[in-house]
């Protein structure tokens, strides 16, 4: 959750009419508080590992039958403790994701809600159903997902019992969304017999 705040800041500070990625520098004590955490202590002292963990996030992603590269968050990252900033650069390998974003996914970044949210997985959910909102009001319908599907995009399968599920991951997640976000989130589930959840 911590890194994802993070990254979710870093994306925020992307403008329309950037062309490359700039560095990003946020004082220790705003760092520490985008995170969730307390000021001083063991917190403070854990600021390199937990960024250097950042920056050692890495996964491979096939571009056609016979490529695959190896793409990071993190290109550069520096710690000032005379000045007592962090300075942060995104990865070239993830430019064209980045920099290309759509009005609509670079509003929902502008927001921020993500810095606010304590779920691990709010922030997935928050995306994806911004990312839907416009589709359910033009056709009037709720958005069908499998129940595998959804398992698997938010939780990456950890719970394969859906009542656990549920109650670990979905349940929480939408509370949180509607309590601290614009969207208002109603999650219904389908059954194709008595005893299968869909």
């Amino acid at each position: 959750m911590q890194q994802k705040k993070l990254l979710y800041f870093l994306i925020s500070n992307i403008n329309a009419d950037d062309t490359d990625f700039k560095q990003v520098t946020i004082s220790i004590a705003d760092y520490l508080k985008l995170i969730g955490v307390d000021e001083g202590g063991a917190d403070r002292k854990n600021l390199k590992k937990e960024i250097q963990n950042f920056a050692d996030k890495s996964f491979w992603i096939p571009e056609g039958q016979k490529k695959e590269v190896l793409y990071r968050w993190i290109d550069t990252a520096e710690i000032n403790y005379e000045t007592n900033v962090i300075t942060l650069e995104l990865h070239k390998t993830v430019k064209k994701f980045l920099l290309d974003l759509d009005k609509k996914s670079r509003a929902i970044f502008k927001l921020g809600y993500a810095m606010t949210f304590k779920h691990k997985y709010s922030p997935d959910l928050y995306a994806f159903a911004a990312s839907i909102k416009d589709f359910m009001v033009k056709e009037k319908t709720m958005y069908k997902m499998p129940i595998e599907e959804a398992t698997m995009k938010f939780g990456c399968n950890k719970y394969q019992n859906s009542f656990d599920w549920k109650r670990r991951i979905l349940d929480p997640s939408v509370k949180e969304i509607n309590e601290k976000t614009d969207l208002n989130l109603n999650v219904e589930f389908l059954k194709t017999d008595k005893f299968h959840t869909r």
